[in-house]
């Protein structure tokens, strides 16, 4: 009985790490600003009861943090060459004044950047513009931000302006290509309602049937804003015709549920086991996790040697942890220590080196100190 309480002592100073990197991630992806609120300080207060109430076998947390930083420095050994990093992907905004806002109504790519942490939005709407002058602009956009990911949203201006169905279709078609032959993943969007002159809104259910056809023409991705906000426009709208917070908001968690979680190589997915634990790709775990990823290890030869042998042999494990429950909740517990040491190399990494640094020399030392201790004596 002994023994088991001992171990169990033994394991509290690690559940409260485990659990303190978790707060500590959280705070970070979700409320930047609000990160310093769980704050060290605290954490000791916390600790120090804790470990006051239940006291702990230290030689064996010893032994279990010197793992941790020994497989930590294994670590930034294999990623810390030097070399540049990369910029986080892009995902561009492409369409007209429902993409641009303006100072009375929102733009969907304001919202859009709280929901894709490790992505930067770029807003590339030009307000009142029609998809001919769009299917111009497109190619230049495409070469100045070099996006992950194309979300096309255009439509509205052509249909007060007389073009056909088959004309705004053939430009978004042609807008989704340009993205394509620049290495982006298109997706598409429905065009959304226009309740401010109703003769024009009954025509918008006609062109975005043309839209969806051509989409799945293509297979090109779509998504349908329309049927996502017309049950509830008055509510979402400012003016019958564009988007008020709310409505941006709705429209911008269209686009972020129709980001493939399986776009492979930089920030645009290729995490399958913590995707698979956390239930989503830009869950704030996996997104610390893609952090790293995109600026330490794809950046270097032996970092991407090693992404490479992770994308080879990691789906089909991924793949069983999906489809059972217990084993995401161990899966996640196993990857808390992982995301932790993540975070800290990609966002502190400074202290992170001098901190293994430092601990590596006072291991060094009580070696040395310790086989001096272990020679015979000589007369």
């Amino acid at each position: 009985m002994a023994v088991v309480q001992s171990e169990r002592r033994d394991l509290l100073p690690v559940v409260a790490s485990l659990y303190y990197t978790r707060m500590r991630c959280i705070m970070a992806v979700h409320r930047p600003a609000d990160s310093t609120y769980f704050n060290n300080k605290y954490f000791g207060l916390c600790m120090a009861t804790l470990f006051a109430a239940h006291p702990v076998d230290t030689g064996h947390l010893m032994r279990i943090q010197k793992k941790m930083f020994l497989l930590l420095w294994v670590s930034l050994f294999l990623v810390c060459a030097t070399g540049t990093s990369v910029h986080a992907d892009v995902i561009l905004c492409f369409g007209d004044s429902i993409t641009a806002g303006g100072a009375s109504d929102t733009g969907y790519p304001t919202p859009l950047q709280g929901m894709v942490s490790g992505h930067a939005v770029v807003n590339a709407g030009v307000r009142g513009e029609v998809t001919n002058t769009g299917a111009v602009r497109v190619n230049g956009v495409m070469e100045a931000h070099k996006p992950k990911y194309a979300l096309i949203m255009e439509g509205a201006n052509d249909i007060s302006q007389g073009y056909t169905r088959s004309t705004v279709a053939f430009n978004i078609g042609h807008m989704a290509d340009v993205a394509r032959q620049h290495g982006a993943t298109p997706i598409v969007s429905t065009i959304t309602p226009n309740t401010r002159v109703p003769a024009l809104g009954t025509a918008v259910p006609a062109y975005n049937s043309e839209i969806i056809n051509m989409a799945a023409g293509r297979k090109i991705i779509l998504v349908d804003s329309y049927n996502r906000v017309a049950s509830n426009w008055r509510q979402l709208s400012t003016d019958g015709l564009h988007t008020n917070a709310a409505g941006a908001r709705v429209i911008a968690e269209g686009f972020v549920a129709a980001i493939p979680p399986d776009g492979g190589g930089g920030g645009g997915g290729g995490c399958f086991i913590a995707t698979a634990a956390f239930g989503s790709y830009m869950e704030p775990h996996v997104v610390v996790l893609r952090q790293f990823r995109d600026e330490l290890l794809l950046p270097h030869q032996a970092g991407q040697w090693l992404v490479h042998q992770y994308y080879t042999y990691s789906p089909p494990v991924a793949t069983f942890i999906a489809s059972h429950a217990w084993v995401k909740n161990a899966v996640r517990v196993l990857l808390l220590p992982v995301v932790g040491m993540a975070y800290l190399a990609v966002h502190h990494f400074v202290f992170l080196a001098s901190g293994t640094g430092v601990f590596l020399l006072l291991v060094s030392a009580r070696l040395l100190w310790r086989r001096r201790l272990s020679r015979p004596a000589t007369c």
